[in-house]
């Protein structure tokens, strides 16, 4: 008779080099992406969605584990600041599966509350620079990109602790 055989943890860690941050037709789309936005963005792969969007603490339970493991495929960061202007997904076929698009909803409501603009773009085997640059500009005018009131600088915050 056959045993199963017990499979026992390892005393170090199981990980293995992940070679690419992307898929081959993800990185496609970057090459044009980036030339796209030209010099006005820098375009960054794989960022979470909970870097991006926050909410209390109180909130987090609830809310807050619903973005802590998703990231978005691509954000726009505004050259010379760390102001993230939009995220990019880009919509392959997955994205018609039902619990992909329930994702996807959520995302899109996510991020309109938020105010960050989301860009979906369809993959494909070729994209057209121009496509992708007027999405771009349809979604960000020249000078519409930053948030019109003052949002509290998120870091460190040192306090003086006596002795």
């Amino acid at each position: 008779m056959f045993t199963k055989r017990r499979h026992r943890p390892s005393k170090h860690p199981p990980y293995r080099r992940q070679r690419f941050l992307c898929t081959a037709g993800e990185w496609r789309f970057c090459q044009k992406l980036e030339e796209a936005v030209g010099d006005r963005y820098i375009v960054m792969m794989q960022i979470r969605v909970g870097s991006l969007l926050r909410c209390s603490p109180a909130e987090w339970k609830l809310w807050g584990r619903r973005v802590a493991q998703k990231s978005f495929d691509f954000v726009l960061v505004e050259r010379g600041s760390s102001f993230a202007a939009a995220a990019i997904e880009l919509d392959d076929r997955t994205h018609l599966l039902p619990e992909r698009r329930a994702r996807d909803k959520f995302l899109n409501e996510a991020c309109s509350r938020a105010e960050l603009p989301l860009l979906r773009f369809k993959a494909a085997r070729h994209y057209d620079v121009e496509e992708i640059r007027d999405g771009v500009r349809a979604a960000l005018p020249q000078g519409k990109a930053r948030p019109v009131r003052k949002q509290k600088a998120l870091g460190w915050s040192w306090r003086r602790v006596s002795a």
